[in-house]
């Protein structure tokens, strides 16, 4: 009888196994393709070598998180970041299923300093865009209290000497992760962080301000040149230092 109430486990392409929740729309999605942001992926892996450090900012349920495990084997680290308590509850049961042991999950957001943050639950269709940028579009009556932590706080209390990519997908709070990044930074090898259309251009301008004066060549996740106001795949930009 359990059994028929669980939520049903996929088996992804690469060898991952996930408890997908038949409710949430991108969860759906993934259980019907198999991959979400297929370019996005297929960076990942071109970019992630047995034994690198993922830092993934706005986990989800863990698909990214956990294709970068597989690439990375059992020397690698992941740390997988999110303050959605649904959202750490998905990604611990996930990295269990695949006996993942060497991804830590870590239930916060991340900014510009350390804090606290009032924010609200969200339904369980959706589960992917909460925001610390003001009202969320779907935002719940329910509310829950999560620390803010900053990388440069994760990099040095975690002890992460190099991180061969950062992946950042906060819905429009990205420039807040960065500027609490400034001694990260320099540790970084590649960054991937999502710039919806319609954002700020002022924002998206200093975003690639401090990308570029921190060393990042700045493309779409295809490879093509990027700089603000280019529409780009998967609303994802690249950041190199190759």
């Amino acid at each position: 009888m359990r059994s028929l109430l669980r939520a049903p486990i996929a088996r992804l392409p690469g060898g991952i196994a996930m408890e997908l929740d038949p409710e949430e729309w991108a969860q759906i999605d993934l259980r019907a393709a198999g991959v979400l942001e297929p370019q996005t992926t297929a960076l990942f892996d071109r970019l992630l070598r047995p034994g690198d450090t993922v830092v993934d900012v706005g986990a989800h349920v863990g698909y990214h998180a956990l294709r970068a495990r597989r690439r990375l084997g059992g020397t690698g680290r992941v740390f997988a970041i999110d303050p959605q308590p649904y959202n750490c509850h998905k990604l611990l049961t996930n990295a269990e299923l695949n006996g993942f042991a060497n991804i830590t999950v870590i239930a916060a957001a991340v900014g510009a300093s350390t804090s606290f943050a009032l924010l609200k639950q969200q339904p369980r269709t959706d589960k992917s865009r909460l925001t610390l940028r003001g009202v969320g579009v779907n935002d719940g009556a329910a509310a829950f209290i999560a620390p803010v932590i900053t990388l440069d706080w994760l990099f040095a209390t975690q002890d992460i000497e190099r991180a061969a990519l950062l992946k950042i997908d906060v819905e429009g709070y990205e420039l807040e992760v960065l500027m609490g990044a400034a001694a990260a930074l320099p540790r970084i090898d590649n960054i991937v962080l999502e710039v919806l259309p319609g954002e700020d251009q002022a924002r998206v301008r200093e975003i690639d301000e401090r990308l570029r004066a921190a060393g990042f060549r700045l493309y779409d996740v295809g490879g093509g040149e990027w700089s603000p106001g280019t529409p780009t795949a998967e609303n994802n930009v690249w950041g190199s230092r190759s």
